[in-house]
């Protein structure tokens, strides 16, 4: 089916909802009756004198965002072995130096993402919205089986119709597909209903490792005609290396995601007439939120009269902000004011790339202001308003030069009944609604400023009956997170939203007398008596109690925020995410939320949470959290759940919460991921304290600052009944050294990623683990590097294990490895890659296995792209063979040592008494054993003919009974 697409700017939508918002006026669009015309508006301009002779100027035209429309796009990859490259690209392009997770939301575009990946089976992580949760999934794991691309398809179709239910936004397929696709017959039917499910709006991208695309995706794959050509092509693409096929795929999502500008030049000119410039002298282009990251390119140059500047862009993303520099050279005779550039509005002809593939062109234009510099001295003047109910007198002028520190006026003596002062407003000019506090220091702005009192809760007036009796009962409201209890960032205060200012949050023993203030956004917001200070404030209380979180401005343009009660605050027993900020429409925890910038939190000895059971993500995402005082002194005591206490909480340096009484908790996961500035944490906690831990999976997740936990008191920890600890350490990269022989966890299930790319670990201890349950050890040890030696020798009861998935994968400086006595057997086991990339390996002591059957090829590639190149000695003593006709097929038993090993050792084997054709052992026995002994067990052996066909260095032979 033909499809041509529409662009993702919905411009009549933008345009009602803008004109019905009052966001900018009517006039705006009456020259843009074109639809294919986009003009911005807010181009803003700002100079800075660089000396204080006023000689050298420094002028910043600002270019500021469009709004980008979502996009949902369904990445469908192909997991299976013969789609590991083509997955691998992808988790490059999302999460590697591709950084599609940034381009996809760094712009503050909520795109909804949707990963399904398969192999024999299909796993999807659902739509997803956010950065953070998306970085989730850092990498895609390979899965058993073949690629089951029917049943891909149909999930991929349910994918689209969900997106569809959702919202309205385009939404785009992109399947990347292994390095064959040989079942087009197969998946006809599929691809015919996944193509019927898409819309008009909508698009499905195809992605091959191979030299020409698929005939079948060709046609299913949408139509388009590129910007500047006649003929349309389908969007089924293929590439012979990883690179292309990255870049490729980059350069598409960049198209699906943005809009940009194209070619297009412009020149900002001197006004005719001007005097004060004498000279340009530097100039400079640049993006500002990701810059030249990608494909994008912005420069500016002077242009050759030395007159005007001259801009050039390409490819740049029209969700970025553009800023154009001028660096001149002032005459020193002339003061001003004078306008040096005149307001210019630059039509560029086709020059906005949209559309899903920006395959349409569009006009836009640009609206310059005009700059005026004036070197004189600027003047600010205080009134007090018009309607006579202000008492006091309005200070006096203050006049400066621009750029020159001033001190805002303080409001003493003034004053209006019922109402409290909240700062001074700009009154006239484009700066109004601009909000300074009393005695801020300034630098003198390059205009001249009106400013009026800010009188906070306009209109209400505190009359007899309205007052609410103080309220004695302190306990927090349940979920406080989830309720937005702390999250002001969309209160307005003098017409200026609060946001992400608010820098420490204090706790207070408080008894404060209120007025119920209600509006229709916030049902909790009260007017606190006889506190000036206060701009805002809401009752966070549970019902029938009274906690007053409240806010004042601090010294730093923002606000402290105090949590108030008589006796102190009482949490609540689910105070789940009480500081992370929370997103009601995606119903997802934010990372640039109201809390971005609290860097402090006091308990204060005034938070009581003896009766909380769940603290759960109470500081997620607090990313610029420093210090949080107090918090040693909390009674955790009831508490069952501290998973992602600390989650995100990347300027944390140090912690200590030693003093705690852990003694109920069952769930610390994720207890300090992503602490990417952690170094120090105390965690010395008694068996009592952690005897009911059941999962701790992820606790110091990309804790990249760590280097040893040899004083941490973790290593101390004693952990009968933990079940999970998957990807404990995973990427701490700076980890060195660590010993937890004393966890001896003997109901561990799954140890996967426990280690995972911990690139600096050279040493770790688990000696004497007795590991009846546990299950798999998958990627445990995967790229750590620095490693020379793995022991697991005496581990004991390895009895459920079946999962050595790349295990020790990629340990390239490895040179010794025991993993002895897995009795779990091998019929069941997944082995793929386990032992790959090991270059340095010298030593390998597999003894005790026990072979209970034949393992599939599918799943026991054990060196699936890479083996030692040096002498390696292979210790496989004492191995059971439990079912017959193991030992009959070398390409079914695929076993470890087809490498060809120096030295092996393959004695005291007991084959119980099965069914074994041994005449094909030498296809699997390696040449360079020197004795066979002690093996037993015989009985059932129906021939042993030229078993020992090539042992030219054999000496002794005595394997009978």
């Amino acid at each position: 089916m033909k499809k041509y697409l529409k662009g993702k700017n919905v411009l009549a939508a933008i345009l009602c909802a803008t004109l019905m918002l009052g966001i900018v006026p009517f006039t705006v669009f009456a020259a843009n009756t074109d639809e294919n015309l986009y003009t911005k508006n807010q181009i803003s301009t700002s100079v800075q004198y660089l000396n204080q002779e006023r000689t050298q100027a420094e002028i910043t035209y600002s270019v500021p965002i469009e709004p980008q429309d979502p996009v949902n796009v369904i990445f469908l990859v192909d997991a299976s072995k013969t789609g590991e490259n083509s997955k691998n690209e992808v988790v490059e392009l999302i999460m590697g130096h591709g950084d599609g997770v940034n381009l996809m939301y760094k712009y503050g575009t909520k795109n909804n993402v949707n990963i399904i990946s398969y192999a024999s089976d299909v796993q999807e992580t659902g739509f997803i919205n956010s950065k953070e949760e998306l970085q989730k999934y850092s990498s895609i794991e390979t899965m058993l089986g073949e690629a089951n691309e029917a049943v891909a398809l149909e999930k991929a179709a349910s994918a689209v119709q969900q997106a569809h239910e959702m919202n309205g936004n385009p939404t785009v397929v992109v399947w990347a597909l292994g390095s064959s696709f040989n079942k087009e017959a197969e998946v006809d039917e599929q691809l015919k209903a996944l193509n019927q499910v898409l819309s008009e709006n909508d698009a499905f991208i195809t992605y091959q490792m191979t030299d020409t695309p698929s005939a079948t995706l060709q046609n299913y794959a949408t139509k388009f005609i590129p910007a500047g050509e006649t003929d349309e092509i389908s969007a089924a693409y293929a590439y012979t290396t990883g690179s292309d096929y990255e870049w490729g795929m980059l350069n598409d999502l960049e198209a699906i995601v943005h809009d940009h500008y194209q070619n297009a030049d412009f020149t900002l000119n001197l006004a005719d007439g001007q005097t004060m410039i004498t000279s340009i002298d530097e100039v400079n282009a640049k993006a500002l939120i990701l810059g030249q990251r990608w494909t994008g390119y912005v420069a500016a140059e002077i242009t050759e009269n030395g007159k005007g500047v001259q801009v050039h862009m390409d490819k740049l993303c029209s969700g970025d902000t553009l800023l154009i520099t001028a660096k001149v050279t002032l005459d020193p005779n002339t003061a001003g004011p004078e306008t040096v550039f005149e307001g210019q509005d630059i039509l560029l002809k086709n020059s906005m790339y949209a559309g899903l593939f920006d395959e349409k062109t569009n006009d836009i234009t640009l609206h310059f202001p005009a700059v005026e510099l004036n070197k004189g001295e600027r003047m600010i003047t205080y009134r007090l308003g018009d309607d006579g109910t202000v008492s006091g007198s309005a200070p006096g002028i203050q006049t400066a030069a621009s750029g020159e520190p001033v001190t805002i006026a303080s409001a003493d003596g003034i004053s209006k009944t019922g109402y409290t002062f909240g700062g001074w407003i700009v009154a006239e000019g484009e700066h109004v609604g601009e909000r300074y506090a009393a005695n801020e220091a300034i630098a003198m702005p390059d205009y001249d400023l009106v400013l009026e009192p800010a009188w906070g809760y306009v209109g209400v007036e505190v009359e007899v009956g309205q007052a609410v009796a103080p309220v004695t009962q302190n306990q927090i409201m349940e979920i406080p997170g989830q309720m937005q209890a702390l999250d002001f960032s969309q209160i307005f205060v003098n017409d200026t939203k609060i946001g992400n200012t608010v820098h420490t949050i204090t706790f207070l023993d408080e008894l404060l007398e209120y007025v119920e203030d209600p509006t229709p956004t916030d049902s909790n917001k009260v007017i606190v008596k006889g506190r000036s200070e206060i701009v805002y404030a809401r009752n966070i209380g549970a019902p029938g109690n009274s906690v007053i979180a409240y806010i004042v401005a601090d010294h730093q343009n923002g606000y402290d925020m105090y949590i108030s009660a008589e006796g102190g605050v009482k949490a609540s027993s689910r105070c789940l995410s009480l500081f992370a900020a929370f997103d009601p429409v995606s119903q997802k925890y934010v990372l640039d939320g109201w809390n971005q910038n609290l860097h402090t939190v006091d308990f204060n000895n005034q938070f009581d949470t003896s009766t909380a059971t769940e603290l759960g993500m109470l500081f997620y995402n607090c990313t610029s959290l420093k210090e949080v005082k107090g918090i040693e002194n909390l009674d955790v005591s009831n508490v069952t759940v501290l998973q992602s206490l600390f989650y995100g909480c990347s300027s944390l340096v140090s912690m200590d919460l030693s003093a705690w009484d852990t003694s109920s908790v069952t769930n610390a996961s994720y207890l300090f991921a992503n602490c990417t500035s952690l170094q120090d944490v105390q965690l010395h906690w008694d068996q009592t304290d952690t005897q009911n831990f059941i999962t701790i999976q992820n606790m110091f997740q990309k804790c990249k600052s760590l280097v040893s936990m040899e004083d941490s008191g973790v290593e101390d920890w004693v952990l009968p009944n933990v079940t999970e600890a998957r990807s404990f350490f995973w990427q701490c990269t700076n980890l060195q050294t660590v010993d937890l022989s004393k966890w001896n966890p003997q109901n561990i299930v799954n140890l996967q990623f426990f280690f995972y790319e911990c690139h600096n670990l050279q040493s770790f201890r688990m000696e004497g683990w007795n590991v009846p349950t546990l299950k798999s050890l998958q990627q445990t040890f995967a790229n750590c590097y620095q490693l020379e030696v793995i022991d697991l020798s005496s581990w004991s009861n390895i009895n459920s294990l079946d999962d050595l998935y790349a295990a020790f994968s990629s340990c390239s400086n490895l040179k010794t490895l025991k993993i002895p006595n897995i009795k779990s057997g091998y019929k069941d086991m997944f082995f793929w890659c386990t032992f790959d990339y090991l270059d340095s390996l010298q030593y390998m002591d597999i003894s005790g296995w026990v072979l209970d059957g034949s393992n599939s090829v599918s799943t026991s590639e054990i060196w699936g792209n890479s083996w030692p190149s040096g002498q390696v000695t292979i210790i496989a003593d004492n191995w059971e063979v439990t079912a017959d006709d193991i030992l009959t097929d070398a390409e079914n038993l695929n076993l470890i040592w087809n490498i060809g090993t120096k030295s092996f050792s393959a004695n005291y084997w007991n084959l119980n008494n099965t069914r074994q054709d041994l005449s094909a052992a030498s296809d699997w026995l390696i040449s360079n054993i020197t004795e066979l002994k002690g093996w037993s067990g015989l009985s059932g052996v129906t021939s042993m003919e030229g078993m020992l066909k090539g042992q030219s260095r054999l000496e002794r032979v005595s394997i009978t009974e």
